[in-house]
């Protein structure tokens, strides 16, 4: 065909990894390619979805806490009369709390409400439960 001296036929010759073309070897690659990009994305979508949770837990912690602090800053202190809960309530202060807390748990504004003193011991328990200890 050629008059080259070193010319040689390469029509019937193939690479070492097999035809160039082929069906097969495309969509191997394909897939590989597809499933080796695919762990990246999962991981970090694993890391995304762990990181909004842990968020979400946390901000809802925070307004638990504000909204307990609004609750006994707004409706328990001004019913207390200032002395130190060591001793234990009043008579006319357990009577208080119990009608406002009966209001607030009818209105489904509060489930429970706990009064501590300052050794975080349990001086008043709208559901009677843990009156005396000191739970976490």
């Amino acid at each position: 065909m050629w008059d080259y001296p070193y010319a040689a036929d390469i029509r019937g010759v193939t690479p070492l990894g097999g035809p160039i073309t082929g069906g097969g070897s495309t969509r191997r690659l394909f897939v590989v390619y597809a499933l080796v990009s695919a762990v990246p994305v999962l991981l970090l979508g694993a890391g995304l979805l762990s990181l909004l949770h842990r968020q979400a837990t946390d901000r809802g912690l925070a307004e638990g806490a504000n909204e307990a602090r609004l609750v006994a800053q707004a409706t328990v202190a001004p019913l207390l009369d200032g002395h130190p809960l060591s001793g234990g309530l009043r008579p006319g202060e357990t009577t208080e709390l119990h009608r406002t807390v009966a209001l607030a748990v009818a209105g489904g504004q509060v489930i429970r409400l706990r009064v501590r003193d300052l050794s975080a011991r349990v001086v008043y328990a709208s559901d009677g439960a843990c009156m005396g200890t000191v739970d976490e």
